[in-house]
Order: structure tokens, then C-alpha cells, then sequence
């Protein structure tokens, strides 16, 4: 197993609606996959989009990576961020999972979340900026 440190982030789109009891099996799907491996991150839902961060061992992302592109509950998969990492930027998720609404608000409080739970200097600077602006985005849709 390797001992590098990478991170991805990526985004993507469900391919049916999303509901309350996806979410649910979604999540602990995420945990049974993520915590025996060490990898950690978050997984955001607006609408019908997914934006997702997974931080750990390099073989283990690039593992359950792959099963995400293969994955037919969505489509679109679209990496726009893979580096290598010497720390973490959200270290206590096992996986987050946070479905943003639409209530209309500028400032949404998961960005405010966001803002103090995660180290924004873990993340490559041109992902963080992405993610903010998408968080910001689609809060404010």
C-alpha cells in the first residue's frame, strides 16, 4: 500500500432523482468504502450535481475512483483536480455528505462550514477556488 498522500476532486451528475433514502445508503456506502482504507473527504449535493473531495492513500483513491467512473448512478464524471498531498483537508470525515438547497441565500452555511472545518491550504489553490465558487454558485441558485 502506498504511503503518498493524493487528492481529487471531481464533479458529477445523478442519474435519477436524488432522495432522502439514497442519501442515507449513499453515506454509509461512502463509510464501509472509505474507512478501512484511510481516505477521507466530503460529498456535496445540489439538485442533481455531485461535487466530491477523497484525500488518503494513493492507491486507495485511485481505487475508489475507478468505481465511481464506473458507477451508473451518475454521469459526467469530471476530475479537475488529482495532486499529491502532505496533509489533509477535511482529516475527520470518513465522508461528509451534505445536500445544499435552495433557499436562496448568498452565503449558504455550508460554505460557512466549510470555511472553518476545512484546511483550505491542503488543497491545491486552483481547486479550492473551485469549490468555493461552485459552493457559492449553487447556494446562491
Amino acid at each position: 500500500m502506498s504511503h503518498e498522500l493524493r487528492q481529487i476532486i471531481y464533479t458529477s451528475t445523478a442519474a435519477s432523482a436524488i432522495d432522502d433514502g439514497m442519501l442515507l445508503k449513499l453515506q454509509a456506502q461512502c463509510a464501509q468504502n472509505n474507512d478501512p482504507t484511510g481516505v477521507t473527504g466530503f460529498l456535496l449535493i445540489h439538485r442533481d450535481h455531485f461535487l466530491q473531495l477523497l484525500e488518503g492513500p494513493s492507491d486507495a483513491v485511485e481505487m475508489i475512483y475507478a468505481k465511481i467512473e464506473a458507477d451508473d448512478r451518475h454521469t459526467d464524471v469530471n476530475l479537475f483536480s488529482d495532486i499529491t498531498i502532505t496533509e489533509r483537508a477535511a482529516p475527520s470525515w470518513s465522508m461528509g455528505v451534505f445536500q445544499l438547497d435552495d433557499d436562496g441565500e448568498g452565503d449558504h452555511p455550508l460554505v460557512r462550514l466549510l470555511e472553518t472545518c476545512l484546511d483550505w491550504n491542503a488543497l491545491d489553490p486552483k481547486a479550492g477556488e473551485a469549490v468555493r465558487a461552485q459552493l457559492e454558485t449553487r447556494a446562491a441558485a
